[in-house]
């Protein structure tokens, strides 16, 4: 289960890193296109939320790993969850699939236990 948890907290993040990515670009050219200061203002606000989305991706890609590595992964499940849930609120729709991606990595490392190894002899 550890590598299910992996791979999709690697695809959620990169999904999520390209979606903000792609939302930082925009907010840019909307603020550099504004005619006023209240459109650059909002799209200065718009990129700092996209930007807290971006370390919310990669967040979730160094979790995840840590998942795989074995290292406490209810504790990084914790982190996953938190982590796909700033960004969801943060970044919104340019985060969407990442988050719900995340989030379903987060759930799985929390809740589903390790299989025991069986010794048959």
């Amino acid at each position: 289960m550890r590598i299910a948890v992996f791979v999709l907290a690697l695809v959620g993040g990169i999904i999520g890193l390209l979606g903000t990515m792609g939302g930082l670009g925009l907010a840019a050219i909307v603020a550099g296109l504004a005619q006023n200061a209240a459109t650059e203002q909002t799209a200065s606000e718009a990129g700092a939320r996209l930007l807290v989305g971006f370390a919310a991706a990669v967040v979730t890609i160094v979790a995840g790993s840590a998942v795989l590595a074995r290292k406490a992964p209810r504790r990084w499940g914790v982190v996953l969850i938190v982590a796909n849930a700033v960004g969801l609120v943060a970044a919104g729709g340019f985060y969407l699939f990442g988050g719900v991606l995340g989030l379903v990595a987060g759930l799985l490392a929390l809740f589903v236990r390790p299989a025991e190894a069986t010794v048959t002899s």
